[in-house]
């Protein structure tokens, strides 16, 4: 019976442990996008190279920066007059520029002719901004095609992550709810495909963010990290087909000011040395942040032992199936019989609200009381 209880409860908890782990909440905006450079008929032009930079500023985790450059070629014998297009979405003071000079306008005959945008899920061409521009290439020259502006990041509402807070993973059933992060969402499809001739070109990118911030990248897998007082840089040179998009997320940190409530927790074991005998513990435990925990528990011996006990604990995040494991400190204050303040180090593992706990308390000589020490081992449930 107590073993169907037991895993019953463990099966509970990792459902409910489940939604905070696995849930995304639906974009309160979507997310800039910016498509290509997008060519309105089939050439023989060619981009060797491009250099994407995308810029955070302190203060500004909804707004980025970004230029990018290409280098183009005409290796053909034959001149090139074509309409050339970048299309964006949440995309403000978008400037594009030809060997250092604005962009020509394009002919009539080119404006005629729509130039086709590659079907995306973030996109909304119906309402996207177009900056079309003309480009005109003699056999064998090289330009280079620059464009600049900032994109206003997409709200995001997510959950932090699969970690889930020790205070949270405990008290599954009566603790604030996990906290929510608030998230910023820039795409950007600025390699060169689909009518452009030639091997996808070398893809040089450069990410500069302040430092106290987390990598606006997914993963910094393949990025060389330079960091140089505030601010911070990420290098990548790769291959276009494996550069072809750059997601960029910025979170911002969940307040972790105040105290938040936490829950009650329940434990019976025994003192296995010193005071040997059964030992029941029931208390409420606090936190703030959500790995610093409060608690204050009465434990006793069902006969004449009463103690009180303060108690502060660093916990780690319950991550999936890894449990959350603590370590905390505390002063015992034996009410009865003779009453004496004590240490208390205490160490637990928790499998979220069911847990493992280990604590040792130790009393100084009172008067002709001598010096004792308990070991106890305990059961705990926390809710």
């Amino acid at each position: 019976m107590l073993r169907a209880l037991l895993t019953a409860l463990v099966f509970a908890a990792l459902l409910v442990a489940a939604a905070p782990v696995g849930a995304t909440s639906p974009p309160t905006s979507p997310p800039s996008v910016i498509e290509g450079p997008l060519l309105a008929r089939p050439t023989g032009l060619r981009v060797e190279r491009v250099r994407l930079s995308f810029a955070f500023a302190e203060g500004a985790r909804g707004l980025v920066s970004f230029e990018a450059t290409y280098t183009v070629t005409n290796p053909g014998g034959a001149p090139v007059d074509v309409a050339v297009a970048f299309v964006g979405q949440r995309i403000e003071g978008m400037a594009v520029s030809v060997d250092g000079a604005p962009a020509a306008v394009p002919t009539a005959e080119q404006r005629a002719h729509a130039i086709e945008v590659p079907p995306s899920p973030e996109l909304d061409t119906t309402s996207a901004d177009r900056t079309t521009f003309r480009l005109v290439a003699a056999p064998g020259s090289r330009h280079e095609i620059h464009v600049a502006g900032q994109g206003h990041g997409g709200e995001d509402l997510r959950w932090d992550g699969l970690a889930v807070e020790a205070v949270t993973a405990r008290h599954l059933l009566a603790s604030s709810p996990a906290q929510e992060v608030l998230a910023y969402r820039f795409i950007h499809h600025l390699v060169p495909s689909g009518l452009w001739q030639g091997p996808p070109p070398r893809v040089e990118t450069t990410i500069t963010y302040p430092s106290g911030w987390d990598p606006p990248v997914q993963s910094i897998a393949g990025w060389e990290m330079h960091r140089e007082g505030a601010r911070t840089t990420l290098t990548r040179v790769a291959g276009g087909g494996e550069a072809r998009e750059v997601e960029l997320r910025n979170g911002v940190p969940p307040a972790h000011g105040g105290v938040r409530f936490g829950g009650p927790l329940l434990a019976i074991g025994g003192t296995v040395q010193g005071n040997r005998g059964p030992r029941g513990r029931v208390g409420l435990e606090l936190a703030g942040p959500g790995w610093v925990l409060y608690s204050l528990s009465a434990d006793t011996d069902f006969k004449r032992r009463f103690i009180v006990t303060p108690l502060v604990e660093v916990a780690s995040p319950a991550i999936l199936f890894l449990p959350s494991c603590g370590l905390g400190v505390g002063v015992p204050v034996q009410v009865t019989p003779d009453p004496r303040p004590g240490v208390r180090i205490q160490g637990d593992v928790h499998f979220y609200p069911v847990g493992l706990v280990l604590s040792g308390d130790v009393y100084p000589r009172v008067g002709s009381s001598p010096a004792t020490a308990d070991f106890s081992v305990l059961a705990q449930g926390s809710f």
